[in-house]
């Protein structure tokens, strides 16, 4: 991601035919990370080809190889070559990004940055805080992932019968569209800028009241913008999900079929290729403007595990806006675990920090009452409800069972009406007794 920041320059806002000033505003552009995009059209394209195969929970596959991502410890220590040598049936899925292609050159920008600023307005942004004078914007472009998908099977009746079955599943020679909800990776150096322009306590580069952060952030914000784990980095980041996006897939040749290889007196190891092309949007650039100079924005922010493309969440469970107890849904994040031999343990601490229900979970757990009274969590593996259990003195989730997948949503549920009531409480016992040592 690389920013830039500009001289400040005078906007008005129209509504209903009133002009206001909105005084000198700053402006930046964010170039968000490529890589985010890149790892969604991966996993879009490697869900989209198992699915036809993966009826009634059954996997046709023995082994799934993904080139270049991180997705299991295993995938990091084997070749491709070795990887196809294991059990039959077996696929590979070998993604490249085309750099160059900019649709015709309507993605691009002869003039650079300051072309960008010029034509970029107010009215685009999606975030907007008249209040305060933040505004954040973005401008879309196309991106094109091209794939190469090896099949290895036994025999050569396989591989004639699944040539027919892929000509006809993946409609080859044919495009074919899909609209999905995606989230989009909003870099953090940004929304720390904004925290601190909106009034935010942040503290080590970190936003203190996070969940009062989300909510003003979603109330100004056409997009639902939320909190969670980002696997590529390890750590909770921003995500802006954009709904019905439009996934463009096109498989150009026919299928290929080799002669197989020599195995002593038999033939083995038949290989069916498959050429598919991925069109998808992507976030080309992000526009801030506010009132404040951007002295938070940081030039360069680079991924720490760059030799691996996480993969990164497309759709989520259907989790209930309400629980069974009345109480709403405040968050919702995931946890993205690798091994997936044991049952999961989740420290959520981050999530909570600095927030009025910390507060409300301290002072319950002094008074030695349970904070499973007025919260609770909800773990979804594999798109499926999993128990857990709770340990309150080191506010960690603990599983029952192993995963079946290395994402787990985590939806989180407050009975609020509680948890502000305890509030005021606290704050009235304090006044009390700033009150009694005032008369002494």
């Amino acid at each position: 991601m690389v920013m830039r920041e500009v001289s400040p320059i005078n906007i008005f806002h129209n509504d209903n035919d009133r002009i206001d000033f909105l005084g000198d505003m700053y402006r930046s552009a964010a170039i968000p990370s490529l890589a985010h995009s890149y790892s969604i059209g991966i996993e879009y394209i490697r869900d989209w080809f198992l699915h036809k195969f993966n009826d009634n929970n059954t996997n046709y596959f023995k082994s799934v190889y993904i080139d270049g991502k991180h997705i299991a410890q295993d995938f990091k220590k084997f070749s491709i070559n070795e990887k196809l040598k294991l059990e039959k049936p077996n696929v590979a899925i070998v993604p490249e990004i085309e750099l160059e292609y900019d649709r015709e050159k309507l993605d691009l920008y002869e003039n650079g940055l300051d072309s960008l600023y010029r034509r970029s307005y107010l009215e685009s942004s999606f975030f907007r805080d008249f209040q305060r004078n933040l505004f954040l914007g973005m401008r879309m472009e196309a991106l094109k992932i091209n794939f190469e998908i090896k099949v290895r099977v036994n025999s050569k009746a396989e591989q004639l019968d699944l040539y027919k079955y892929m000509q006809i599943a993946f409609k080859v020679g044919i495009s074919q569209n899909e609209r999905i909800d995606i989230d989009y990776h909003i870099p953090y150096s940004l929304m720390i800028q904004i925290a601190k322009d909106a009034g935010f306590r942040v503290e080590n580069n970190k936003i203190v009241n996070i969940g009062c952060f989300i909510r003003y952030i979603n109330s100004h914000s056409y997009f639902p913008i939320m909190f969670k784990y980002r696997a590529i980095t390890g750590n909770y980041e921003f995500f802006m999900k954009l709904r019905d996006q439009y996934m463009r897939i096109e498989c150009p040749s026919s299928i290929s079929a080799d002669s197989g290889e020599r195995e002593g007196m038999t033939y083995s190891n038949f290989v069916l290729s498959l050429n598919v092309e991925l069109l998808m949007p992507s976030i080309q650039v992000m526009q801030y403007y506010s009132t404040r100079k951007h002295d938070n924005i940081r030039t360069i922010e680079s991924d720490k595990e760059s030799n691996f493309i996480g993969l990164n969440s497309i759709k989520i469970p259907r989790i209930p806006d309400v629980n069974n107890k009345g109480w709403n849904k405040i968050l919702t994040t995931e946890w993205v675990e690798d091994e997936l031999d044991k049952p999961l343990k989740i420290e959520f601490e981050e999530l909570i920090s600095g927030s009025d229900v910390e507060k409300v979970i301290n002072y319950n757990k002094s008074m030695y009452l349970s904070p499973s009274n007025f919260i609770e969590f909800k773990l979804y593996n594999d798109g499926h409800y999993i128990d857990s259990a709770i340990n309150w003195d080191t506010l960690t989730l603990f599983t029952k069972v192993k995963p079946k997948s290395m994402k787990t949503a985590i939806a989180v549920y407050v009975n609020l009406g509680y948890v502000n009531d305890q509030i005021i409480q606290m704050e009235d016992m304090k006044k009390d007794r700033l009150e009694k040592k005032a008369k002494i």
